[in-house]
């Protein structure tokens, strides 16, 4: 093993640094090869949970939280009081309990040899730590999957695979961070809370029975705008906050205008470190804009498609900005105007591309989470002019009057 550490955390404390295995290249050749044929039973069967939206095919961060937001955004256009919560699981994958993952294995009715394969992987694993040139002794793993093997996800998601489903409550969960979205459709304070502990307390359920370490540490953002009721769970108060981060996407009690801020400010920041490059050709420039700043402003599209025009018009002037030093070592580039730039380059303006990745998204949603996207397009089918709430937009409408007009916005 190697020891990486964990951004912005003490590196004096052994627990900052997360384990990486280095494992054989035959072995690692091999766990793909069953990866693949695990992964392809899996989903064949219907094995994974529903909700999970880690390590499979067709979905992804952006799928998440793209369900997150759209379920926010219809339980508000319903005026529904909601509370989302925010796990975190402790050593996810170096704290699995190994009896319990063998006793799922044997009880999914995979083919003989692979119940074989799989309960060996886990069995009689040792490990030594390099620090540098110097390796320590080998000991036993007792608990856990290796981080580094491609199997190790895929055991972990069929690990949690049998998590009932809530009543009251959407979970969404990516590989071990998971998000409970709690629902109540009346006005009563006592009630919300009263679903949010029952909720909490599945989980916690679940978690103690499979032997899976939880910090105890939960983000709680109430997303009604009135003063939310205290939440006590097992004698311990949970506080609410005024926002919380999930797979990289900032919500707030007021939307997600504070995020399409904060990822122009990192956008702004890394095209600093690239003033460097200043000195290389037009193309090179315009490659190491669009993989290395573009993709900053752009996660996530939904919902950073219909933020309101006025961030959208910032995040097109700096776009401009940058598009403008990468093409001044033409002359003739000095002559045309903005959109004459964009067209010569094929980049495209960044609501019409924001308007293009949401569709791509959402289309990859009406498969996996079909239920989802059946009930937005259905109420916005049903009632055509019904408002949504101002800060929680849902995506359907917007996409279904197809993409905007282009809009550059020019530097002032």
């Amino acid at each position: 093993m190697i020891l990486i550490p964990k951004e912005g955390k003490d590196p004096r404390k052994p627990e900052n640094y997360r384990p990486i295995s280095l494992l054989e290249i035959p072995g690692k050749v091999f766990e793909k090869i069953i990866n693949n044929r695990s992964t392809s039973y899996i989903e064949r069967c219907n094995l994974c949970n529903i909700n999970q939206y880690g390590f499979r095919k067709g979905r992804g961060t952006q799928q998440a939280i793209a369900a997150i937001y759209e379920t926010i955004a219809i339980s508000q256009r319903n005026r529904q009081q909601c509370n989302i919560v925010c796990r975190d699981v402790a050593k996810a994958f170096d704290k699995m309990w190994k009896p319990g993952l063998q006793y799922k294995i044997l009880n999914i009715n995979v083919p003989h040899i692979m119940e074989k394969i799989l309960c060996n992987f886990v069995e009689g694993r040792t490990a030594m730590i390099r620090l540098d040139t110097v390796a320590g002794p080998r000991f036993p793993l007792r608990s856990g999957v290796p981080q580094g093997s491609t199997l190790s996800p895929t055991l972990f998601i069929l690990y949690t695979a049998d998590l009932e489903r809530p009543n009251n409550c959407v979970d969404v969960s990516f590989a071990d961070d998971i998000t409970q979205i709690m629902l109540y459709p009346l006005k009563s304070k006592e009630m919300l809370t009263a679903v949010t502990v029952n909720e909490i307390k599945r989980i916690n359920d679940f978690e103690k029975r499979w032997k899976i370490k939880n910090k105890n540490k939960f983000q709680l953002l109430s997303v009604s705008a009135t003063k939310p009721k205290e939440v006590i769970v097992d004698q311990e108060r949970i506080p609410f906050c005024n926002k919380v981060r999930i797979l990289g996407m900032e919500f707030g009690t007021r939307g997600v205008s504070t995020h399409m801020k904060r990822r122009l400010a990192m956008a702004k920041k890394q095209f600093t470190k690239l003033k460097r490059f200043k000195g290389m050709s037009t193309n090179t420039q315009l490659h190491f804009y669009k993989t290395l700043i573009r993709p900053i402003m752009d996660y996530p599209a939904i919902p950073l498609c219909i933020s309101s025009k006025t961030n959208i018009r910032k995040m097109q002037q700096f776009q401009n900005r940058a598009l403008r030093p990468a093409t001044n070592r033409n002359e003739e580039d000095t002559r045309l105007t903005i959109s004459e730039l964009h067209d010569k380059y094929r980049i495209e303006p960044i609501n019409t591309r924001l308007c293009t990745l949401s569709k791509k998204v959402w289309d990859k949603m009406a498969i996996t989470n079909e239920e989802l996207a059946r009930t937005s397009e259905e109420q916005h089918t049903e009632n055509p002019h019904g408002r949504d709430h101002s800060w929680w937009r849902r995506i359907a409408p917007y996409l279904e009057n197809g993409p905007p007009d282009p809009d550059y916005a020019a530097v002032l």
